[in-house]
């Protein structure tokens, strides 16, 4: 026994024990020290989120690869032990594994799921060296997003991505690919690669063959990399052929060099043969040839070069072409861009043809571009026109109208002219992007020349002119019990980004992370170019304790590609099911057992306008208010009251109607008339069954109960329900009553108790259906909150709803039941 260190009560910590000799159990107990004490002697009252046991001792760097993997996963705090070997926790905290070496103990082989690393048997690894990999847990499914980018590609890899921290200059590493747990391969693919980048962005990735390592499942490569190097894993259909399909160059290069390339890095030599033959070009005239010559791509490498001499001579003439063909190669490669074709542009003909310019920026909105191509002034062609092609051959723009339009083809310089020009059209789209590039180039002249000193190639820089999207929270906050164990949290742009928008996030409030409330540690979240929306998905843990509600508290930070918006912070609270009356319900009050309905605008997660199919029941029972018909939807509207949504009515034909079945005593309903969208000579009905004689209704009509309230359904004269409005005390029992008076266009709090509790086997909101036909006795106006008890509350309970209700809705309560000295204040 040891007080030494000690423990800190709710506190999160890791312990590692190691006893002094092999123990054998035939019993294991968890918990207790039964059998030797009776239940409830010696229990333990904690949180156990993790329970690893070796049956051997283990050496100082194992220790440390457990003890990295197990912080990073909880997010806790290990530095102060000096064991804190990796640093990339908030974005690539999935399975963190290890090797290193201390002393003469090694820890020699980890997988961070299906990525492994391995020592080479210990040589490689220096004292005090340590190489930790984790993953962002991305999906293991194939993916061409960042893929070299090159025309030999032929590439998919998996969008899960590692990323590779070492302590020291770890040397060469072995790295292991655990391929069954990876999806089936692309038809053709059949060599697995590592691609390996310094900067995130696998569109430059290296990449490596891996070799199959027989009967160990695996597929393994020996590798030195850089500290900070993202690693993906990949599968290629072995290409050997040239990057382009076509090459040129002036004839006073003299020599020009030609690659050869394969898609990948390979364990062995590539062996091939290179010869060169005629394509309009001449033999000894124009270059010299090339007979059938044995090339190969050496181990590690993915490229052989070799020189193209060339002639330069004094003859005016057009380009002319050479073709470069590639064979023997083996049959495990696919040949691509093969022949390579290559041009010699001459140079001897003193007109020169060339852009007026070499670039130019433009806003995307600016509709089109008058490009001008120039020929040598001195030199013009009185007799003769003078002709040159023209096409897009690079930039990060789309052509075909995404971006821009411009199809190839041959401009022409009349006789006696020095220039003409062609025509570029943009496209304005909504999406906020980065400046895009067109690059276009000139070829195939006719009577003159390509320059060699004045621009043949063009870029055009197209500005962005849409504004920065906003990235925030679609409400500020929401409340579901503790058995919606994994409840989806919108972040949303304000619009579409043309470009991936990424955002941090931090997680705090009055739960406790690691298993115990929820699962949720800081990170950052991408919604996708196009989308406008992501969910955060923490893991609510649902206990059997009675106990507070508690918080779960996301800001957002540092967004990429946007700037925050205005909801940067959400809280979501974790309402308790556990207790007998309960104390989940609004304020504390009530819990599944006593409250069988509990309508929140702000529970529902949509967009402004949106109609409403289903209005989901947050208090456990699944009472939902739906309506199937599109017709007769209401609709979201965020920010009406308070800064809080409300459901809203059109008072015409919004209405949802549900077989239900449920006892109502008590209830609460937020509301707003709307003097524009209620009818004055219509009945307001809210909430209830008109049949079933319980209804609550708002009365515009004129008369003795104008502004007053109905309850009694279709059996008028009876006293059935005594009522208050923004916390007075209660009047009265009566069917309909005047004595609190509701305004148009002002938020109310009625509070209304029943003479008795009713029992309703339909639900409907408003509208009096179907006593009455769509369309008459509507609510026209917002419903931001329906509460619902199946028994009378005490005052005191009373008054924490209203006071609950009024400090959210900004509603100041009369009399003695304001609680809250400052209604209106931000709610919490």
């Amino acid at each position: 026994n040891s007080n030494t260190p000690q423990f800190v009560r709710d506190q999160w910590q890791i312990l590692s024990t190691e006893f002094n000799a092999n123990r054998t159990l035939n019993r294991q107990v968890m918990g207790s020290l039964l059998p030797n004490f009776s239940i409830a002697a010696h229990n333990l009252d904690a949180d156990v989120a993790e329970l690893i046991v070796f049956d051997r001792v283990l050496t100082d760097p194992e220790r440390i690869s457990v003890e990295n993997y197990l912080s990073t996963k909880y997010g806790i705090d290990i530095s102060a032990s000096g064991n804190d070997r990796y640093s990339y926790d908030t974005n690539y905290n999935g399975t963190v594994a290890g090797i290193g070496r201390l002393g003469f103990e090694y820890d020699t082989a980890s997988f961070s799921g299906i990525l492994g690393l391995d020592t080479l048997g210990g040589i490689a690894i220096d004292d005090g060296d340590f190489a930790f990999i984790g993953h962002d847990n991305g999906a293991q499914s194939w993916t061409t997003s960042e893929i070299p980018a090159e025309g030999l590609s032929n590439i998919r890899r998996i969008a899960r991505e590692w990323r590779l921290d070492e302590t020291n200059t770890f040397n060469t590493m072995k790295l292991l690919v655990d391929t069954t747990a990876l999806p089936a391969l692309p038809v053709a693919y059949d060599t697995y690669v590592l691609l390996v980048d310094s900067d995130g962005d696998f569109s430059n990735a290296e990449v490596y063959e891996m070799a199959r390592v027989p009967g160990a499942g695996h597929w393994e490569v020996p590798l030195n990399l850089a500290n900070g190097d993202f690693i993906s894993i990949g599968v290629v259909r072995p290409v050997l052929g040239f990057s382009n399909a076509t090459q040129d160059d002036f004839e006073t290069v003299a020599s020009s060099t030609i690659e050869v390339r394969t898609n990948f890095r390979a364990l062995n030599s590539v062996p091939f043969n290179y010869a060169t033959s005629d394509n309009g070009a001449t033999a000894g005239n124009d270059y010299t040839a090339i007979s059938s010559t044995a090339g190969n791509i050496g181990v590690g490498s993915n490229v052989f070069s070799f020189p193209l001499s060339i002639t330069n001579d004094s003859d005016s003439e057009s380009g002319e072409g050479i073709n470069i063909n590639l064979s023997g190669f083996s049959s495990r490669f696919n040949g691509l861009n093969n022949p390579l074709i290559y041009t010699i542009k001459d140079d001897d003909n003193p007109r020169k043809i060339y852009f007026n310019t070499a670039s130019a920026t433009i806003n995307e909105s600016g509709g089109s571009l008058e490009i001008t191509v120039n020929i040598t002034p001195s030199q013009v062609d009185p007799g003769n026109p003078t002709t040159v092609d023209y096409a897009v051959t690079g930039g990060t723009a789309t052509g075909s109208g995404q971006d821009f339009s411009l199809a190839a083809g041959t401009l022409s310089i009349p006789a006696n002219n020095i220039s003409n020009s062609f025509t570029i059209s943009f496209s304005d789209d909504a999406l906020s992007e980065v400046t895009e590039t067109v690059i276009i180039s000139l070829s195939n002249p006719t009577n003159g020349n390509l320059s060699d000193t004045d621009p043949i190639t063009f870029t055009i820089n197209i500005e962005d002119n849409d504004p920065t999207p906003l990235v925030q929270f679609n409400v500020p906050s929401r409340s579901e019990l503790e058995s919606v164990t994994n409840p989806a949290i919108p972040v949303v742009l304000s619009t579409a980004s043309g470009q991936d928008v990424m955002v941090n996030y931090t997680v705090s409030g009055s739960a406790t992370g690691g298993s115990t409330d929820f699962t949720l540690i800081n990170g950052s979240i991408t919604i996708p170019a196009g989308s406008i929306f992501t969910n955060i998905l923490p893991v609510i843990a649902n206990d059997a304790s009675p106990e507070a509600d508690e918080t779960l508290i996301i800001d957002l930070s540092s967004p990429t590609a946007a700037s925050l918006g205005a909801n940067t912070r959400f809280t979501y609270t974790i309402l308790n099911d556990d207790g007998p009356f309960g104390f989940t319900g609004p304020g504390g009050v009530g819990g599944t057992n006593t409250l069988p309905m509990w309508l929140k605008a702000d529970s529902l997660m949509l967009t402004d306008g949106d109609p409403i199919p289903s209005w989901g029941d947050v208090s456990g029972n699944n009472n939902h208010a739906t309506q199937g018909n599109a017709l007769y939807q209401p609709t979201f509207q965020s920010g009406e009251i308070n800064g809080f949504p409300v459901v809203r009515f059109d008072g015409v034909n919004d209405f949802t109607d549900d077989a239900l079945s449920y006892n109502a005593k008590t209830i609460f309903i937020v509301f707003r008339t709307s003097s524009t969208l209620q009818a004055g000579n219509e009945l307001g009905h809210i909430w209830g069954s008109y049949n079933e004689l319980v209804h609550i209704a708002p009365e515009p009509r004129g008369g003795a109960d104008q502004f007053g309230y109905s309850f009694d359904g279709n059996q008028s004269g009876t006293g059935t329900a005594r009522y208050g409005q923004d916390g007075q005390t209660f009047g009265a029992l009566v069917d309909d009553g005047t004595y609190y008076q509701w305004s148009y266009d002002q938020t109310h709090i009625v509070a209304v108790e029943y003479d008795e509790t009713e029992s309703l086997t339909r639900s409907i909101l408003g509208a009096l259906v179907d006593n009455f036909p769509v369309g008459a006795h509507h609510f026209g106006g917002d419903v931001a909150e329906i509460i619902v008890y199946d028994q009378e509350l005490s005052q005191a309970r009373r008054n924490i709803v209203e006071n609950y209700l009024a400090a959210k809705y900004g509603v100041t309560l009369q009399g003695s039941n304001e609680l809250l000295r400052a209604p209106g204040d931000t709610f919490l």
